[in-house]
């Protein structure tokens, strides 16, 4: 019975780690604590679908026709002060630490007006209704495949999905690129979405926990994470036969909907049919596609925070601005600084980690002594090599570099020291064991000293041999043959 109730009551991130980090937390609740919803809204699906101009129309921004494909990820941090009012934006993406002071300055002075019985409520930096109780950080994802390898880190079974498909494309036909000299994608239009589906299953469900089930409205309705399907460029479709192009594009959802049935997945899939106009920023479905994100992340997010934690993460947060990581003992004492007990200095850590407002992994050697501040600036990194963006080199040495990556997926650490040349030279080997762990490089052998080199997989050109055969292997030699469309299907399996 108490572990049912530690799952209603205690954030997921902190009872995905055991019995000792839940005590260790409820321990710390002592000191006080704020109820406050921590989330991420991610958006997923192929290049060109309109993920962009999606989260524009949901932050009511204006629409750009001509929306270049997004490099990497890009996040946007909106805030609430309660369930009924507009996501509203701040104005610095990368200030997380302001949001953040507000609403632990607010909740001291609540304190402090209840020990001196005083009902008036003086809000800090402005009116009370712009006091934020609710974080939402929207992460924009790039629909290349090539970022695929990137994206996975930053799943989690506390975030909600959105999938955007293009209500012009045919489902059963194949998948293209964006740009038409790319071509075929090597899966249809269908498996396509159904491949995001099942990736956000494969990373935040099944390597993990069973999904818990959300309740809102009253009622038991669908899986965590949640993921919602969304139709877009409604407005390319003929304005003369709108109840058409409606049972069209419902023949599509129900489509996909058949199509998952009796898959582990389909749980977690939202069956409500969001057909957006991404030109216009109040649309009935936009508002509902937001009404029902909302409630999902209130539903999995609205849970008790120790205040110290809070000042700990605002610190973290402000340290962040100006550097990329810090050593983990400079963390820890800034930690006890703000109150924190000893022992609960990695549970705090881990927590934040787990929300997606720091990096920290005790598991590698190398970077258990190490706290990343600045996700921001880390994507960024990584993007300097996993990109389809190449980069405006000026050296023709570096350029010839850049070259032999892109045709030989090899990276030479020349190269690499030239892309992060306005980093911290400190942190240079920090950042090369980042990208070992993710598994994005590894290293190969090399006579040359002082230029290391590593073997980038997903910088590895595809080659189509149609004549290719299979032979029997020599003695020391094991051959892998791989078709594109049998990938990530593990997780079909009912």
């Amino acid at each position: 019975m108490l572990e049912y109730f530690d799952k209603l009551l205690v954030p997921p991130e902190i009872f995905a780690r055991g019995k000792q980090a839940i005590k260790i937390y409820k321990n710390e609740l002592k000191d006080g604590k704020i109820a406050v919803v921590n989330s991420r809204c991610m958006l997923l699906g192929k290049e060109g679908a309109g993920k962009t101009s999606c989260v524009k129309a949901m932050l009511k921004e204006r629409f750009n026709p001509d929306e270049p494909s997004t490099d990497g990820i890009v996040t946007r941090t909106v805030f609430q002060s309660n369930s009924k009012s507009e996501w509203k934006r701040i104005k610095d993406e990368h200030d997380d630490a302001e949001l953040t002071r507000k609403m632990r300055e607010h909740v001291i002075k609540q304190r402090v007006d209840k020990e001196l019985e005083d009902n008036q409520s003086y809000p800090i930096g402005g009116d009370s209704v712009n006091i934020p109780n609710e974080i939402t950080s929207i992460w924009d994802y790039a629909g290349q495949l090539d970022y695929y390898i990137t994206h996975r880190f930053f799943l989690t079974n506390t975030a909600s999905y959105c999938v955007a498909f293009n209500a012009l494309d045919n489902l059963d036909e194949p998948a293209n690129a964006r740009d038409p000299a790319v071509g075929p994608l090597g899966m249809t239009n269908l498996d396509m979405n159904l491949f995001w589906i099942r990736s956000v299953y494969e990373h935040t469900v099944a390597q993990h926990v069973s999904g818990n089930p959300i309740s809102i409205d009253g009622r038991v309705s669908i899986e965590s994470p949640p993921i919602s399907l969304v139709a877009t460029h409604m407005d390319k479709l003929p304005s003369w036969r709108k109840s058409r192009n409606r049972k069209k594009v419902e023949g599509m959802f129900n489509e996909m909907f058949d199509k998952m049935e009796g898959m582990k997945y389909a749980a977690h899939v939202d069956r409500e049919m969001y057909m957006v106009d991404n030109t216009v920023k109040s649309h009935a479905d936009i508002k509902k596609l937001k009404r029902n994100i909302g409630k999902y992340m209130q539903a999995m997010g609205m849970k008790e925070v120790p205040i110290n934690w809070l000042n700990f993460q605002e610190r973290l947060q402000d340290i962040g601005k100006t550097k990329v990581c810090i050593p983990f003992n400079e963390a820890s004492r800034i930690g006890t600084e703000c109150g924190i007990s000893e022992e609960a200095i990695i549970v705090a850590i881990t927590y934040m980690n787990d929300i997606g407002k720091i990096m920290y992994s005790n598991k590698d050697e190398k970077l258990r002594n190490t706290v990343i501040t600045n996700l921001h600036t880390m994507i960024q990194m990584l993007t300097t090599v996993i990109t389809v963006f190449p980069p405006d080199i000026k050296d023709k040495e570096m350029n010839n570099r850049w070259e032999r990556l892109e045709v030989e997926g090899i990276l030479e650490e020349k190269l690499l020291r030239y892309l992060w040349q306005h980093q911290d030279e400190g942190n240079f080997d920090i950042f090369i064991e980042v990208m070992r762990v993710f598994r994005l490089i590894f290293e190969k052998k090399t006579e040359e000293e002082g230029n290391r080199e590593f073997l980038v997989p997903c910088r590895m050109k595809v080659y189509t041999n149609t004549s290719l055969e299979v032979t029997k292997d020599d003695t020391q030699m094991v051959s892998i043959y791989l078709r594109q469309t049998f990938f990530l299907m593990l997780c079909t399996t009912p």
